[in-house]
């Protein structure tokens, strides 16, 4: 909760305050701030600019028209744009991580976890026969979905595609079917060992079914790698098949975690997003 949403939308606007701080600094320094005045008569300068062209566009159409060329000659494609809006906005989330972190207060850190523990304390309600009932089914349920695709599920394993199949087309169905069926399954893991009256560690049947349940999905991620290495063996290493590899290998990863988590008690999350930070930081190497 801290990490993902507290520091860094608390702290969202951080990177321009300081910016903007720094440099009106600066330029007090400067004989009062003349820096930044001129900035700012710079961009009205501009707007201003721009408004007066567009008039004359309209005014005349030979002027239109040369103005017209112009931009085309220099019109920035519409993906580059969208890349910038969200790479300004990735930037603002990662600074308002770190600088928030760095100015955060650990006690009022502290409080505030104890108070959501506290809080997901109090959600454990539901009978424990409910989610038995229900994990078991999960679980019966890809049980028979492995017996019946057998031949669609491991055919990457034996190199063969199944009818009606391009190895594209196999690969990418593989990865999203792995994520939507991993959304499923650790929500519903979840939903088992915090809303249960009893800890899975005390009841051996709710605990067993949570396990088999993350042990199918590491299956998913095993075939969703064999299909995703067929795709590469054939066509070799692209940015994006990099991404989704390591996608695979986190959620691996994930449900080894969430299994040693709900099984021993560890405290896991820590050790998953530090080997998802790494292996992210990696994939740029590649």
């Amino acid at each position: 909760m801290n990490g993902f949403f507290v520091i860094p939308f608390k702290n969202f606007i951080l990177q321009f305050r300081c910016a903007v701080s720094a440099f009106i600094g600066s330029g007090r320094e400067r004989k009062g701030g003349r820096a930044a005045f001129a900035v700012a008569a710079a961009a009205v300068s501009i707007i201003l600019f721009i408004t007066a062209v567009g008039l004359l566009s309209a005014a005349d159409e030979r002027f239109g028209e040369a103005v017209r060329r112009v931009t085309d000659a220099i019109r920035i494609d519409d993906v580059v744009v969208l890349r910038v809006f969200l790479s300004l906005h990735i930037g603002a989330w990662l600074f308002g991580l770190l600088a928030g972190s760095a100015r955060a207060d650990k006690a009022r850190l502290r409080a505030r976890g104890e108070r959501i523990e506290g809080w997901l304390s109090r959600l454990g309600r539901v009978p424990a026969a409910v989610w038995l009932v229900s994990s078991a089914g999960f679980a019966a349920l890809y049980a028979a979905f492995f017996a019946l695709q057998g031949s669609y599920l491991f055919g990457a394993f034996a190199r063969k595609l199944p009818e009606g199949f391009i190895v594209a087309e196999y690969a990418r169905q593989g990865f999203f079917e792995l994520c939507r069926v991993m959304a499923v399954n650790f929500a519903l893991v979840w939903c088992v060992t915090h809303t249960a009256k009893r800890c899975p560690r005390e009841n051996r049947f709710i605990l067993a079914a949570a396990l088999v349940i993350l042990a199918e999905s590491l299956i998913f991620a095993v075939i969703a790698a064999s299909k995703l290495w067929l795709y590469i063996d054939c066509f070799g290493f692209t940015p994006k098949r990099i991404q989704s590899a390591w996608l695979i290998a986190v959620l691996a990863f994930g449900c080894v975690a969430f299994a040693l988590n709900i099984a021993l008690g560890k405290r896991t999350m820590r050790p998953w997003l530090l080997f998802s930070a790494l292996t992210l930081s990696a994939t740029t190497l590649l």
